[in-house]
């Protein structure tokens, strides 16, 4: 009986402990994703992503009538970098006003995605269109309300952000299509002018193998 209790105890002891544990890795996750939803926030007010959502927007139909194509033709199928290395061009050296834009875009893009640690950044303009994205994916130029994403994961969210009077969308990780199936987790928020109007939406795939590590 008393070795019966001894085990009985160190049982409970045990799963007290586990407990803890998985409790303090719930508590580490909850404060990160809340400092990824204030770093994005902050960078949704940020000047220079509003005059970009806005720029790009226009720019993005100043070049042809197919834009989709034409941006993925630039930024993915002629770009010369491998997969998951497209986002080291800043400029497709066409002359066009959007690669302009795009290029000092990009080079402030990427010290931001440098020091957050983000998988992917991206600009969805009120129309749905993915008028920016960091890594250079199939979603990139594609229509998040009629294109061929538009029941994917950013698609969600990206719609949850443009609705939202406030607050910021969230996706859990799951497989993702442009990312070669790949799990990916999303957080958007949206943009707005300077009379308060939301002109879109800024995204964010979440930083993976972080979340993996504290889990």
């Amino acid at each position: 009986p008393a070795y019966r209790s001894s085990q009985a105890s160190l049982t409970t002891e045990i799963q007290s402990r586990l407990d803890a544990v998985v409790a303090s890795k719930r508590e580490a996750v909850m404060d990160y994703l809340q400092s990824l939803r204030v770093d994005l926030e902050l960078l949704s007010g940020n000047p220079t992503v509003t005059t970009a959502v806005i720029d790009l927007s226009k720019a993005f139909w100043l070049d042809s009538a197919r834009p989709e194509k034409w941006a993925q033709g630039l930024y993915i199928d002629k770009n010369p970098n491998a997969a998951g290395e497209k986002h080291k061009l800043d400029d497709a050296g066409d002359g066009s006003v959007y690669s302009n834009m795009h290029a000092a875009f990009h080079r402030w893009v990427r010290q931001v995605v440098g020091a957050q640690g983000f998988n992917a950044l991206f600009l969805v303009a009120a129309e749905g269109n993915v008028v920016y994205s960091y890594a250079k994916e199939r979603d990139f130029a594609s229509n998040l309300l009629s294109g061929k994403f538009k029941d994917s994961a950013l698609a969600r969210v990206a719609g949850q952000a443009r609705g939202a009077k406030e607050g910021t969308g969230f996706a859990p990780l799951a497989a993702y299509a442009p990312s070669g199936g790949q799990p990916a987790s999303f957080l958007a928020t949206p943009v707005r002018d300077a009379s308060g109007k939301t002109i879109g939406a800024i995204a964010i795939q979440m930083p993976t193998a972080r979340l993996n590590a504290m889990v």
